[in-house]
């Protein structure tokens, strides 16, 4: 007990010398099923435990005035606080849009943010031609700058929210290249309106970096230009365009190494290292930020782990069975590995082309493995016995060890390895693609 008063006496101290004051915030939440909920701020993210009666509290410690995320499953409440503020609210976790009740110094700032989400951006403007598109985001973007102009604020969090606004909706705009052909089923056109929309927009705003909705509209304009030119999907040309941009048009350092770091790790977390080291030295040579480059090498390190030649991580899983199968009694074999679930739409696709594969190759040295991570053990399980599944049918359920050490982002996903266990390819080919060529020219199959 002594050691923990001395504890907080310490950090009370160190508050008031700084001139800094926690920010309370608490509140409870009706129906609540879930033991946390997160608050995210100032690139912070706090994991806040709530009671059974639906309870919580969580005092925090901000230099300036910031929006804060309260996040409880799907709901989100979104906050703006200053130091010293309290903040008390009461909501409905089964109402994903319903009312919040708000008191404390900081309601009406609340009150104001909770009013904003009611005006939304509806998915279905994409299905709609330019000029009405149009016409109906900037009809949204007027009623929330009005919404903002009616209240009685201070002036800085008026500017502030009035960029907020105008980059969220500006990266919702983004999307309609991609978006327009999949509502509208027709192929989209650039017109002039879409083209110059963005030309009051900035990618150089260093002060509005603490916003999500600026950094997702920054980062989601680098992919719009690196893909707007290119018919196909082609990763490594439309990574190498984006930091040729990045690097001639944003002369902000804090948003460049951003960038620079969402670009190259998202490449490699989806693509591996191969074919990256051009990327990888633009990166080193021009981020500054030793934060981000650290995050990039141990991305980097973990895929060398799997890179080809090296020994694959194991794996010890039951079968349909119930009996446990590990790599090591695969030797002697080559294995092609599918990770799957029963719920992912493209993984049922591949399995009549991974049967036929099987068939093809029934009498060479080769296992077929397939992994599945299904949470329902017995969805899985009944629909390997009803549909006679072949190959090696195992099930992973919780333990994640394989597909984290292989760096799933998604599924389907296939690896390749040889007769000793060494990798070939941690990102296969899909049974509906190539890997029948690639499997017919191992000599030794």
């Amino acid at each position: 007990m002594k050691k923990y008063i001395v504890y907080l006496s310490v950090i009370v101290v160190s508050l008031c010398s700084c001139g800094k004051k926690s920010t309370s915030i608490q509140g409870q939440i009706d129906n609540n099923k879930s033991e946390k909920l997160l608050l995210a701020y100032n690139n912070i993210v706090d994991t806040v435990l709530i009671d059974t009666d639906g309870f919580f509290k969580s005092d925090i410690v901000i230099e300036s005035a910031t929006y804060v995320n309260l996040k409880c499953k799907r709901r989100v409440v979104k906050l703006y606080l200053k130091s010293g503020e309290d903040i008390d609210m009461k909501f409905d976790i089964d109402k994903k849009n319903g009312e919040v009740m708000f008191s404390g110094t900081a309601s009406a700032l609340c009150y104001y943010l909770h009013k904003q989400t009611e005006q939304k951006f509806s998915g279905d403007y994409y299905k709609l031609e330019e000029t009405e598109f149009f016409n109906r985001t900037n009809e949204l973007l007027d009623k929330k700058l009005k919404l903002l102009s009616v209240i009685e604020f201070d002036k800085d969090f008026k500017n502030i929210e009035n960029k907020r606004i105008k980059y969220k909706i500006a990266g919702k705009v983004l999307n309609y290249p991609s978006y327009y052909p999949f509502y509208a089923n027709k192929e989209f056109v650039y017109g002039d309106a879409f083209l110059h929309y963005f030309d009051e927009l900035s990618l150089n705003e260093e002060e509005l970096m603490s916003l999500k909705e600026y950094k997702n509209y920054i980062f989601t304009y680098i992919q719009w230009i690196s893909s707007k030119n290119t018919v196909v999907y082609d990763p490594i040309k439309q990574t190498q365009i984006g930091i040729d941009f990045i690097l001639k048009n944003v002369s902000s350092v804090k948003n460049k190494n951003y960038l620079l770091y969402k670009l190259i790790s998202s490449y490699v977390g989806r693509n591996g290292i191969e074919n990256a080291d051009s990327f990888l030295s633009s990166f080193n040579s021009n981020c500054t930020d030793i934060n981000y480059v650290g995050k990039v090498n141990k991305l980097v390190a973990k895929w060398t782990k799997i890179a080809k030649g090296q020994p694959s991580p194991s794996f010890n899983l039951e079968d349909v069975n119930g009996q446990e199968v590990n790599l090591e009694s695969l030797r002697g074999n080559y294995v092609y590995i599918d990770i799957w679930a029963t719920w992912c739409g493209p993984c049922r696709g591949e399995i009549p082309h991974l049967a036929k594969l099987e068939e093809e190759f029934h009498s060479k040295d080769i296992a077929f493995v397939s992994i599945s991570v299904d949470k329902n053990k017995e969805a899985w399980g009944k629909m390997v016995k009803e549909d006679e599944m072949g190959g090696i049918q195992l099930h992973a359920g919780a333990d994640c060890s394989f597909v984290n050490d292989y760096i799933v982002r998604g599924i389907p996903r296939f690896i390749l390895l040889d007769k000793e266990g060494k990798i070939l390819y941690s990102k296969a080919e899909r049974p509906s693609g190539k890997i029948k060529e690639i499997l017919n020219q191992l000599g030794d199959i």
